[in-house]
Formats: C-alpha cells, structure tokens, sequence
C-alpha cells in the first residue's frame, strides 16, 4: 500500500468515524430534548392539578366562611330578644331594690314611730 492510499483510508475512516459522532450526539440531543418535553409537560400536568386542588380548597374556604357568617347573623338575630330582656329584667332589678329600700326606710320610721309612742305612754 502505497502512503497516498493509506491516507486516502485514514481520511475515509475518519469522515465515517465523524458522521456516526454526529448522528450518535444528534441522537442523544433529541433524545434529552424528548425526555426534557416531556418532563416538561409532566411538570405542567401537576402542576395545573395543583391549582385545581387550590381553587377547590378557596372554594371550600369561601363556602365555609359564607356559612359561618349566616349563622353567625342568624344567632345574632336570635339572641337578640333575651339580650333585651336580660338588660330589661336588670332595670325591673334596680326599681326592684330601690322600691324595698324605700319600703325599708319607711317601715324603719314606722316603727321608730310607734316605739317612741309606746315609750311616751
């Protein structure tokens, strides 16, 4: 073999050597642009089930917070006559003391009364 054919050989093997790493890298970089799609679109997928389970809890929370406030006002609604009443019966309690004091006071001069006309006699 002559050099210029064993130049010629190393120069075919090499062109075919670089063709097969180019098909062999181009192979691995679509391979790893696939799985990183579809990783992608993995992480897109729970992701977006995430924000349904999010909108589904604020959903929950508003719907408790809407009936926690309607009972809350129908408790008020419904307290709200024996409040009255109890401040009611603390007045009747005032005039109550106040008429016993009155009927002490005047039973206390009755009586201071009638033992100074029991003494006098």
């Amino acid at each position: 073999m002559t050099p210029d054919e064993t130049k010629l050989i190393l120069d075919t093997i090499r062109e075919s050597v670089k063709e097969q790493i180019q098909i062999s890298v181009n192979r691995k970089i679509d391979k790893m642009r696939q799985d990183l799609l579809e990783h992608a679109m993995h992480d897109k997928v729970v992701a977006q089930a995430h924000m349904d389970n999010l909108e589904r809890l604020n959903d929950k929370m508003d719907m408790y917070i809407k009936k926690d406030t309607e009972d809350w006002v129908r408790y008020k609604e419904e307290m709200e006559p024996v409040v009255r009443m109890g401040n009611n019966l603390a007045g009747f309690g005032k005039t109550t003391l106040y008429v016993l004091g009155f009927i002490s006071a005047v039973a206390g001069a009755i009586t201071l009364v009638v033992s100074a006309i029991t003494k006098l006699r």
